[in-house]
């Protein structure tokens, strides 16, 4: 794992890099950049799970990859501020929105200016490609950064959803209640309390671990490594705030891709009109590949087709994995020969 976690941030926001402790830069000779970017409730632990040869993050290592692993802001390797504590309330009033506004355009912005290369490529799971097609459709001067964008599990439009989410989404008012009286706003983030439940309960009997996991991913179709479970539950979740899963809600329940709705009154003060703005992708140009599966919960074939029908003229092509659920592109053991191999072959391309 050394080779990974020194090719991106390391823990606790301390900015020291692999290539510090080299002789001279290796970067003249090294120009294939990417950044994998995580999904909700997770970190970048997501893509190295499994075991080296079935995880992306090394795959795209031994391939000469320089290999960048993104953390969303409130989740384990993210929670330093240069105003708040991460106690503190003030920390937690974010959601995907703020990550696509301010933490997409400086995280490629910091990667090519430590790098010195033109464009890199981009590797989105759910909320991470979630951040990025808005970012690069408010933003469209990001594009020229992005030589290829590729979203595994992609959501925005949640024409339909499945699952343990759907009745927690349409009682959303639960969670702003926690938000406003009971917590900081931070929710579940990874603990002791995880790290013993994946210790013990997801050792000892794994089958209801994943019971509880399809309940809201789907079913998985007997793709996971159940032996790895102790590890994975011991980082993921990995935290977020209540407000991020209440703008997950809203979208749920609108049914469109749209800012964080708060209210007429405040929408007024914030966004100049009643209600949230929408996203309409009309600007989003960037080569895309999808990746979707077929027991997948929350990124649906309709969810994809309305998708689809928003950024189709930049998609070079579109995968449906039959048996893969939300956590499949990462988690399941045959990922690489269904993804990985042929993802390695058309990043040749760019």
């Amino acid at each position: 794992m050394d080779r990974i976690l020194l090719l991106k941030f390391k823990p606790n926001s301390c900015n020291v890099h692999w290539w510090e402790y080299r002789p001279g830069n290796l970067y003249e000779y090294w120009n294939k950049v990417i950044l994998l970017q995580h999904g909700l409730l997770d970190s970048s632990h997501a893509w190295t799970m499994n075991l080296k040869n079935q995880s992306l993050a090394y795959i795209l290592a031994d391939n000469d990859y320089d290999v960048w692993l993104g953390n969303s802001r409130g989740s384990t390797y993210s929670k330093k501020h240069q105003r708040f504590d991460s106690s503190q309330a003030e920390f937690w009033d974010f959601t995907w929105q703020e990550m696509s506004n301010y933490d997409f355009p400086a995280t490629i912005q910091y990667i090519l200016s430590i790098t010195k290369v033109e464009r890199l490529t981009y590797v989105g799971f759910s909320q991470g490609s979630l951040i990025a097609m808005t970012a690069l459709d408010a933003f469209p001067e990001l594009q020229q950064y992005i030589n290829l964008f590729v979203a595994f599990g992609p959501v925005g439009y949640f024409a339909s959803v499945e699952g343990a989410f759907l009745p927690l989404a349409q009682n959303y008012k639960m969670l702003q209640f926690m938000m406003r009286y009971l917590t900081n706003g931070e929710i579940l983030p990874s603990n002791d309390i995880l790290k013993f439940l994946g210790k013990y309960v997801c050792g000892l009997d794994p089958y209801l671990c994943m019971s509880v996991i399809n309940s809201i991913a789907g079913n998985d179709g007997s793709n996971t490594n159940l032996t790895r479970l102790p590890l994975i539950i011991s980082h993921s979740p990995a935290g977020t705030s209540i407000k991020n899963l209440v703008h997950f809600s809203q979208m749920i329940n609108s049914g469109q891709l749209q800012k964080f709705d708060y209210g007429a009154r405040l929408n007024r003060q914030v966004y100049g009109q009643s209600k949230p703005p929408e996203y309409t992708l009309q600007n989003f140009n960037v080569p895309t590949v999808i990746y979707h599966g077929g027991n997948d919960f929350l990124c649906t074939k309709k969810n994809v087709e309305r998708l689809m029908r928003k950024i189709n003229k930049t998609v070079i092509s579109i995968n449906y994995i039959r048996n893969y659920n939300h956590l499949g592109y990462f988690w399941s053991t045959d990922a690489v020969n269904v993804i990985y191999f042929s993802l390695l072959k058309l990043l040749q391309n760019y």
